[in-house]
């Protein structure tokens, strides 16, 4: 049972976390921040690869 619950709880963060990026995505957009630009930044404030952050940035 700790284990179904530890599963959705680290489910329930990542779904957070790429809210969170989305969002950041749209508000450095709106600040004139070119793709590239909203790459770097939300690779080093989220500590993840420039490669899957680009994922998300090139989607929307």
């Amino acid at each position: 049972m700790e284990e179904i619950a530890e599963k959705r709880f680290q489910k329930g963060i990542q779904k957070g976390r790429l809210e969170g990026i989305k969002l950041l995505i749209a508000a450095y957009r709106k600040l004139g921040m070119t793709q590239e630009e909203i790459i770097k930044q939300i690779s080093v404030e989220y500590e993840i690869p420039q490669s899957e952050v680009a994922k998300y940035v090139y989607a929307e």
